[in-house]
């Protein structure tokens, strides 16, 4: 990643919360045309509400930022002789915190955001979490540095994607059916960021403690 800047330009970019709710507001319908419309428009007030005190922490970060993948997974990587060979799909790649990427990589593999009706500190999978992030500290131990506020930061990822799918469904060009789909994402959202602020506390002990 550090190199990657010698060859394209650095992405610099990091859109306030509060700015790209304003941006899905202007495509939503004033009054809910079908089932879906009502759905989104009901769930609003959670986002509207939860927002203002995530923005207000995430602009008091003060760590140092550097080029991250943003959506870095399995699907991400080449692997040759059971190594690391390579990396794909860098369409987020942008200049953030390393936490994001430690924090959102621990989300994909550590935390159940699709099964229903479980409580909060059930959707993680503790044990897992402790080894992938002492494996994962091996590799970058400055990432230490910023445990404390990466529950904060998954909580941030959270609400962007939320409000980034459902703007996707809200394009001219979506079906109906494509608009289901991005309206009913609210819940694997939401819950990531459940799971981020109700268990910020124990998150980090854990975290600490591998």
């Amino acid at each position: 990643f550090d190199r990657i800047q010698e060859f394209v330009p650095l992405p610099r970019f990091s859109t306030p919360l509060s700015f790209q709710l304003e941006a899905l507001l202007l495509h939503l319908p004033k009054t809910p045309q079908n089932p879906i419309d009502e759905y989104v428009l009901d769930q609003l007030g959670y986002i509207k509400s939860t927002i203002p005190e995530i923005s207000e922490r995430f602009a008091k970060l003060n760590h140092p930022k550097r080029l991250i993948h943003g959506n870095f997974n399995l699907s991400s990587a080449l692997v040759k002789d059971g190594e690391l060979s390579g990396i794909l799909d860098y369409n987020l790649i942008r200049e953030d915190f390393k936490g994001v990427d430690a924090i959102h990589t621990l989300d994909l593999y550590c935390f159940d955001k699709e099964t229903k009706n479980l409580k909060v500190e059930e959707r993680v999978n503790w044990d897992k979490l402790k080894i992938f992030f002492g494996n994962y500290k091996k590799h970058d131990s400055e990432i230490i540095t910023q445990i404390e506020d990466m529950p904060l930061m998954l909580a941030n990822i959270g609400l962007s994607s939320l409000i980034t799918t459902w703007g996707r469904g809200y394009l001219p060009d979506q079906t109906q059916k494509q608009r289901e789909y991005f309206g009913n994402r609210y819940d694997f959202f939401v819950n990531r960021v459940r799971i981020a602020l109700d268990l910020e506390t124990r998150l980090v002990e854990i975290l600490k403690s591998t």
